[in-house]
């Protein structure tokens, strides 16, 4: 059993927690900027406050976990992640502020998150084939995928809850004490090998090898380009879904949290068809068909 491997745990733990309380955070802060601004311009333009980190530095995240100890940029990630967090909530709930400085506060946060989230994610990612054997690497990835999913179906399901009882504060609050726990609990993570940092060559010439390699092979050029479409795609329902869900179904903030967990098992389920198909081209023709199916419904 892979979870008898304690670093393994360790992390895997550390990773639902702080993904839950992202998730169930992310929600709640959507609902609260649609309460209180009414603007889906301003909503949109929040959430792309918060994409920008990734725009503009997911290209070189690369160069950075290779040259750099994994663990430590997890374990720094979910502790600035924490500390951004716990400042934020300090500076709303005892400073008067109005509501353009509200904003300005919460906008601020949303990229340093976006930043952190990048680093964490590109790390997590990296550091498994550190934590367990080669034999349970297939298991430790599977898990590590689906732990993302599911927590974030299930934090969605429970983010509409949190808004009703508590608002966006308390919600703040213990999202930024889940964030230091993992990071606290992240620093007794032990890799059973070493953990190689690449410098035998210039992050240049990493970075000119990696567009190399991508634009040599069709398949990860189509993979690229399928998860821009995607991801951009995706980004339009956290605007536009609060907003026709409250306005123009006349429906509480709960129907919006169901859209949202219907979209995340309505992915699942179609990694799920992905895995169970043997034909490779009949695989890359059923995730086509899902996307230009998703596509076209936004």
């Amino acid at each position: 059993m892979i979870f008898k491997n304690r670093s393994f745990f360790i992390f895997w733990q550390g990773q639902l927690i702080s993904q839950m309380g992202s998730n169930i955070y992310l929600v709640v802060l959507v609902l609260w900027m649609k309460q209180v601004y009414e603007s889906p311009k301003t909503l949109s333009n929040l959430l792309a406050i918060g994409n920008l980190p990734i725009v503009f530095f997911g290209m070189f995240l690369g160069l950075l976990i290779d040259r750099y100890s994994k663990k430590k940029i997890i374990l720094w990630s979910d502790f600035a992640s924490g500390f951004v967090l716990l400042v934020a909530y300090l500076i709303l709930r005892h400073v008067s502020l109005s509501l353009d400085a509200q904003y300005i506060v919460i906008a601020f946060l949303t990229f340093l998150l976006g930043a952190t989230s990048c680093l964490f994610e590109s790390a997590s990612a990296a550091i498994l084939p550190f934590l367990v054997e080669k034999k349970d690497l297939a298991q430790a990835n599977a898990l590590h995928m689906s732990t993302d999913r599911i927590g974030s179906v299930v934090a969605q399901m429970l983010g509409g809850f949190f808004f009703s009882l508590f608002g966006l504060l308390p919600v703040m609050l213990a999202n930024g004490i889940s964030f230091v726990f993992s990071a606290v609990s992240e620093a007794l993570i032990e890799p059973i090998r070493l953990d190689q940092r690449s410098k035998e060559q210039s992050p240049f010439q990493d970075f000119k090898e990696g567009f190399q390699h991508i634009f040599s092979s069709k398949g990860l050029k189509e993979y690229t380009a399928l998860s821009m479409i995607l991801n951009f795609s995706v980004a339009f329902s956290w605007v536009t879904f609060p907003f026709y869900v409250e306005d123009y179904l006349g429906k509480n903030e709960i129907w919006f949290v169901y859209i949202l967990a219907l979209q995340s098992l309505g992915i699942i389920e179609s990694l799920r068809i992905h895995l169970l198909l043997r034909n490779k081209k009949m695989q890359w023709g059923i995730i086509k068909t899902y996307t230009l199916d998703f596509v076209s419904l936004r």
